[in-house]
C-alpha cells in the first residue's frame, strides 16, 4: 500500500516555513538581510512540492477536481493577505516603504501572473513580495494538469510534464529578457519541482528504502552541504547549493518514513500544518516588530529576546490563523466551486 501521509514531510514543511521566518526577521524587523537560509527553504518547499503533488495525483482525479483543490488550498488565504496589504498600501502608504500600489500590479498579482514590479524592470514580485514563490507554485499545479488526462503511460506522463517546463520556460530561447513571464520561467529553479516528482515516482516504485543507516547517512550529508554552501550560494545559485541538499533531504526521509522510523510528533505537525499560513502571516507580524524597533521602543530588550519572542507571536499567529481562518475559509471555498461547477456541467 501506497503511503500518503508522511510525518516527515509534514516537519520538512515546518522546517522550510522556519527558515524564511528566521531568515525575514532579519530583514524585516532589523533591516539587514544577512542569510541565505531563508532562501534554502524556499528550496525545500518546491522539491516538498512536487513530491506531495506527485502522490496527491497518481490516482488520476479530474481536471476538475483537481482545479478544485488546488484553487481552494492556495487561492483564498493569498488573496486574504494580499487585499489586506492593498488596503494599508492605499490607506496608510507610508508603512510598507518597499511595496507600491497600482491597480495593474495589484490584478496581476491575484493572477499569480508574472510581471515586473511597478518603475523595475529587474524585480519580478507580486504586490506581496513573498507571493512570488507561488508563481512558481501555479505554473506547475498547471504543467500536471497537461498528464491528468494520460491514466497508464508515466513516461509519456513525465515527458508531458517536464516539455511543459521547455516550453514555458525555454521555447522562446530568452530572445527577450525584457519579457518578465521568459525571464521569470527561465529560472532553473523550476527543475526542483520535477526532482520531487522523480523522489516520489521512485517511492511508489519502492526504489527510495535503502536501510536506516543509508537514509541516516543522507540526512547528515543534506544538513552538512546546507551549511556549507552557504558560502557558495551567489557563486553556484540556490539550485546547486540549495536543491540538491533539498532533493537529498526529502529522498532520505521519505525513505525513513517508509520503514517506520519518523515519528509522529504533534508540535511540528502542527508547525507543518499550518506552514502555508505561517508562510503568508509572519511578514505582518514582523511588521508590527519592526514599527516598534525602529522607534527604539525595544531598545532595552536584548536581541535574542526579541527574536524570540517575535518568533513565538509569529507561530502562535500562525495557528491560530490556520485553525479559525484558513481552513474554515478554503473548505468554504471548496463547497462554492463544487457546487459552481455541479451546475454548470449539469445543464
Amino acid at each position: 500500500m501506497i503511503k500518503q501521509k508522511f510525518n516527515s514531510i509534514q516537519y520538512l514543511r515546518a522546517l522550510a516555513s522556519l527558515m524564511v521566518v528566521h531568515c525575514h526577521f532579519y530583514e524585516i524587523v532589523l533591516g539587514d538581510f544577512t542569510s541565505w537560509w531563508g532562501g534554502m527553504g524556499v528550496d525545500l518547499f518546491f522539491v516538498i512540492s512536487g513530491f506531495v503533488l506527485y502522490l496527491s495525483t497518481r490516482h488520476n482525479p479530474s481536471p476538475r477536481q483537481y482545479l478544485i483543490n488546488r484553487v481552494s488550498r492556495v487561492v483564498p488565504t493569498y488573496w486574504v493577505m494580499t487585499c489586506l496589504l492593498g488596503f494599508v498600501l492605499v490607506f496608510f502608504p507610508g508603512v510598507f516603504k518597499t511595496a507600491d500600489f497600482t491597480v495593474t500590479h495589484f490584478l496581476l498579482s491575484l493572477l499569480f501572473f508574472p510581471h515586473w514590479a511597478p518603475n523595475s524592470t529587474t524585480s519580478i514580485f507580486p504586490i506581496y513580495a513573498i507571493g512570488w514563490t507561488l508563481m512558481y507554485e501555479w505554473f506547475f499545479y498547471i504543467s500536471f494538469m497537461l498528464f491528468l488526462s494520460v491514466k497508464k503511460n508515466l513516461v509519456l506522463k513525465l515527458f508531458l510534464f517536464l516539455s511543459s517546463f521547455v516550453v514555458g520556460a525555454n521555447l522562446i530561447l530568452r530572445v527577450n529578457d525584457d519579457i518578465a513571464l521568459v525571464t521569470f520561467f527561465s529560472s532553473p529553479i523550476i527543475l526542483e519541482f520535477f526532482v520531487g516528482v522523480l523522489i516520489a515516482h521512485l517511492y511508489t516504485q519502492k526504489k527510495i528504502n535503502l536501510g536506516m543507516f543509508a537514509h541516516s547517512v543522507l540526512v547528515l550529508i543534506a544538513i552538512v552541504m546546507f551549511i556549507v554552501m552557504l558560502g557558495y550560494y551567489e557563486k553556484f545559485g540556490r539550485v546547486i547549493c540549495a536543491g540538491i541538499p533539498a532533493a537529498i533531504l526529502v529522498f532520505a526521509l521519505a525513505g525513513m518514513d517508509t520503514i517506520g522510523k519518523v515519528r509522529n510528533i504533534k508540535l511540528f505537525t502542527l508547525i507543518g500544518d499550518s506552514s502555508y499560513s505561517l508562510y503568508l502571516i509572519h511578514p505582518f507580524v514582523y511588521g508590527i516588530f519592526r514599527f516598534a524597533y525602529s522607534r527604539g521602543y525595544l531598545d532595552s530588550i536584548s536581541l535574542v529576546v526579541i527574536y524570540f519572542v517575535s518568533l513565538f507571536f509569529v507561530l502562535v499567529s500562525a495557528v491560530v490563523f490556520y485553525k479559525y481562518v484558513e481552513v474554515p475559509m478554503c473548505a468554504a471555498v471548496k463547497r462554492v466551486l463544487k457546487r459552481k461547477f455541479e451546475k454548470q456541467f449539469a445543464h
